[in-house]
């Protein structure tokens, strides 16, 4: 992953640190973008230019000490970063010290929520690669048909008619919007993997076979097969 290029944007400077710690467990540089005291507007502007090559951006939520009046949010401010053609479907990871006072509006603006305590943990690294190598994939082999999005979710045949009938229908035509990817991904993550039906959990898996997570892990070994190893996995 040496040639992906990160930018954590925050208004308070003491979490380079943790930049730096991610750093390490992705093997990637990040820039880190302090906006403490600064013109967030101004600030996005002088360095607009470069952002197109991004692979993603990590966001604070909070903007408190930042100096606008307009944008006090990362919400807010994703807005402003994907203004302009070739800045529309910028991944863009929302981190937080309080993941609950993200309101559901403000979450469409992020492709994942993280704890800013938790960030460097082995689950949110790997959501993380897996959101730069998700969309990287996207951009260099863009969805352009039906077909093409089994592809990329690596599906069986049997499940490709009843995806269809579950496929939202702007995903269905909509191959050239700018925002397709941000749109797909976020389909996948909150309807397709975030509910169960075609994909379980390990919850839901244990569930269903009348097990508890710690008697499921005895036979977890059995469903390796079966794991979903798609885009975005």
């Amino acid at each position: 992953m040496s040639e992906v290029k990160l930018l954590w944007i925050d208004d308070d400077p003491e979490r380079e640190s943790t930049a730096k710690k991610l750093e390490e467990k992705l093997n990637s540089g990040i820039e880190f973008l302090c906006v403490n005291g600064k013109d967030v507007e101004e600030t996005i502007s002088k360095n607009k230019q470069r952002f197109s090559e991004l692979d993603l951006v990590i966001m604070d939520h909070r903007l408190d000490t930042a100096r606008s009046n307009s944008i006090k949010t990362g919400a807010t401010a994703s807005s402003l970063l994907r203004e302009g053609e070739g800045y529309e479907s910028l991944p863009i990871l929302c981190v937080t010290s309080e993941p609950d006072l993200v309101d559901n509006q403000q979450r469409l603006a992020y492709q994942g929520v993280i704890d800013f305590g938790e960030i460097i943990s082995k689950t949110y690294v790997a959501e993380i690669k897996s959101i730069i190598n998700g969309f990287k994939d996207l951009k260099d082999k863009p969805i352009n048909s039906i077909d093409s999005i089994f592809d990329k979710l690596r599906s069986s045949y049997e499940a490709k008619e009843n995806l269809i009938k579950v496929l939202p229908k702007e995903l269905k035509t909509n191959f050239e919007e700018p925002t397709y990817s941000l749109s797909f991904h976020r389909w996948l993550k909150r309807t397709l993997i975030g509910r169960p039906g075609f994909l379980y959990d390990r919850l839901w898996v244990s569930t269903y076979l009348g097990l508890n997570e710690t008697g499921f892990s005895k036979v977890e070994h059995l469903f390796t097969e079966s794991l979903y190893s798609g885009i975005f996995c």
